[in-house]
């Protein structure tokens, strides 16, 4: 069976044809019109191994490649390069079920299908006796780029250039695809969005065929986004598999539904599993998750696509899509009519927005649902995830977490659910650690990024080694002012000094490890933008305890302002006192600095200026720091805020500038021998 043209049913492709294309030559897609008429025997393909469901499937969509064939390039795609040989596994958490897609070695979704497409993209140049190099164009909103590069990576007789959105990317994603090895690979940044990158590709490609462009010069072009047949087609595998992971779990029965909740942007995934439900899968809903770029949810409630709206740049990039390329698939297999199609596309093109038949979108309605979850609230999702079931989930996931629930909530009556999780948390470190209400100290920067590094997560392991991390460097300080002397000019270069080494070591390993690195940029100058109230309570608790513990030990406090001499004289236990204020000192540091940051020179400026009119009795200056500090901060925040309006700044900046002269003048002051602090 041909595949054909969505915009023009003149224009046919055998399946490896289609491959090679990439795009039909009047910038359709290419689909197959009859996709529900295949014998395919779903039951049986549920009894096979991965590799098994995947020979029978891909037979199924692809009719150009022989059984034996097919079980070969299966074979070579996935052997040995997934953590399990179920490729995507599934877990139960809470009452629904999580279909992991990031087991592959990008620990991304897109690796089942493009560890696939090399393969088959060589297979087709041999069967339809091309000898041209293949040039793969691809936009990408973060995952695609690395997995395909990845992918394709020294296959001979491929060239592949993938096209990413500047700033609009992780800085794991980026790193991923800036790093890719192999003679055949090429990235470049291109100013705008995803949708900007992919609508120039489409283009090309509009360009190169109309005109044909590359005639007689030994190079065909081709894509690797899921507008490619052969890209999209083994997405299709892991809704079998996580089928017949419930099967066997005994969720459900052969033939009962299953609802899956899909994050996706640019329509690919969840069409899939479209695709799955055709060959006989019993798919119940299909629902589509969106993050604030919810072009998709308002197209599936109201049957009108309109991508003339804000674009936001989100935790969840991947998603950061207001061009969705394969719901023109979608499109033509519900309605059949590829002039219908054609015509919602230019519309599409010229107008910006389209709006569907009503007979067609209540057939969309009656096979999906959609919702939609935005930055903080996905954010959340996360936090709640782990805290309810112990899961830990990327954002992307998060979202389809939080649509799945209003989608059941909407529902009552709703099958089982499946989650796909379309990428691993370690991707998006920042945000992940930001949802489960942990931010980097600075003292204890190091010990948070080894947690990182040693993908050490939960949220009182993170607390335990901060303070952990914290309290160690105010020890080795205390060590070395005991060891080279207690003057006030040797602990301040004692403690630079060891605040310059731990931060060389953070810096090594996050160098070594770039997604490590990713976390640390907001805390390193300080901000109050991630505050909220479930992370203040506790720290305003146990900064009371501190505050009120001091104030019952001022006299302490006092004594040891004499001298050490003087002190054990009076009987006071000077090391052990010692050690007791020093863990005080640390747990307040950590309490600050976890919420906001490192916010330098409060500790230093604010307690020398309150000497000069209050003196140096602990009773009084445990009270006046605590009071005078917390406003310092807040003429600080606000010059932050003010300063350069609309613009704010972090305000550890303003900190900086404050109190970086303060501290000039107390070591001048200190090396003249004026006064007594």
């Amino acid at each position: 069976m041909n595949y054909q043209s969505t915009r023009n049913a003149a224009l046919t492709a055998s399946s490896a044809e289609a491959i090679l294309n990439g795009l039909a030559p009047d910038g359709g897609l290419y689909a197959m019109p009859a996709l529900s008429g295949l014998d395919f025997d779903w039951k049986r393909c549920l009894t096979l191994s991965t590799q098994g469901m995947a020979t029978e499937i891909l037979c199924a969509l692809l009719p150009d490649f022989t059984h034996a064939e097919m079980e070969q390039l299966v074979h070579a795609a996935y052997t040995g390069k997934f953590e399990t040989e179920d490729l995507t596994p599934t877990v139960p958490v809470g009452e629904d079920t999580v279909l992991e897609l990031f087991r592959g070695p990008t620990s991304a979704f897109k690796d089942v299908a493009l560890s696939m497409l090399p393969h088959l993209m060589t297979a087709a140049k041999k069967k339809c006796g091309v000898d041209d190099e293949i040039l793969i164009l691809t936009a990408t909103s973060g995952d695609t780029g690395k997995a395909a590069m990845e992918g394709f990576c020294d296959v001979v007789g491929t060239k592949i250039i993938v096209f990413y959105p500047d700033g609009g990317v992780s800085a794991v994603q980026k790193a991923q695809m800036v790093t890719q090895g192999g003679d055949n690979t090429c990235v470049a940044a291109v100013r705008g969005n995803f949708d900007d990158a992919q609508t120039a590709v489409k283009q090309v490609f509009a360009k190169v065929g109309g005109e044909n462009l590359l005639a007689g010069k030994g190079v065909r072009l081709s894509s690797a986004n899921s507008i490619n047949i052969g890209r999209l087609a083994p997405q299709v595998v892991y809704y079998f598999r996580a089928y017949a992971d419930l099967v066997r779990r005994g969720t459900v029965a052969v033939g009962e539904r299953v609802d899956y909740v899909v994050p996706t942007g640019n329509f690919g995934d969840i069409l899939a599993g479209y695709f799955a439900r055709e060959l006989g899968l019993p798919v119940g809903t299909l629902v589509c998750a969106s993050n604030a770029n919810n072009v998709l949810t308002d197209f599936i409630r109201t049957g009108r696509y309109d991508k003339k709206r804000p674009f936001y740049l989100t935790s969840s990039p991947s998603m950061d899509i207001l061009v969705s390329s394969n719901l023109e698939r979608l499109l033509f297999l519900l309605s059949g009519d590829e002039q219908l199609v054609a015509k919602l596309m230019r519309q599409l093109t010229e107008d910006g927005a389209y709006e569907v038949p009503e007979e067609l979108k209540e057939k969309i309605q009656s096979l999906f649902w959609a919702g939609c979850c935005g930055d903080d609230e996905t954010k959340r999702t996360i936090g709640r995830v782990w805290q309810e079931h112990h899961y830990l989930c990327d954002t992307h996931t998060a979202v389809a977490w939080n649509v799945a629930q209003q989608y059941k909530a909407a529902n009552p009556a709703h099958a089982p659910v499946v989650v796909l999780s379309t990428a691993s948390p370690y991707k998006f470190p920042a945000a992940v650690l930001e949802g489960l209400g942990e931010q980097l100290l600075a003292g204890a920067g190091l010990a948070v990024t080894l947690c990182t590094a040693l993908e050490i997560y939960g949220g009182w392991r993170l607390s335990l080694f901060s303070f952990l991390g914290a309290f160690a460097a105010v020890m080795l300080v205390s060590f070395g002012s005991r060891h080279w002397g207690a003057s006030r000019g040797t602990v301040i270069l004692i403690g630079v000094a060891m605040n310059s080494l731990l931060g060389a070591i953070s810096d090594t390993i996050t160098t070594l490890i770039p997604e490590v690195g990713v976390m640390s940029n907001d805390f390193k100058i300080g901000e109050f933008t991630a505050i909220t109230y479930p992370k203040l309570i506790p720290a305003m608790v146990i900064v009371l305890f501190v505050i009120i513990v001091l104030r019952t030990l001022h006299n302490e406090l006092d004594v040891l302002t004499l001298g050490e001499e003087h002190a054990q004289g009076l009987g006071l236990n000077i090391s052990a006192m010692r050690t007791l204020f020093l863990l005080f000192a640390a747990l307040l540091s950590g309490c600050a600095v976890s919420l906001a940051g490192l916010l330098s020179f409060v500790g230093l400026l604010v307690p020398h200026a309150i000497r000069r009119f209050a003196g140096s009795k602990s009773s009084n200056l445990i009270g006046l720091c605590a009071i005078y500090g917390g406003g310092f901060v807040c003429l600080c925040d606000t010059l932050a805020r003010t300063l350069f309006a609309p613009y704010e700044i972090p305000v550890g900046i303003i900190m900086a500038y404050l109190g970086a002269p303060f501290f000039v003048f107390i070591l001048v002051k200190g090396k003249g021998g004026h006064g007594h602090d």
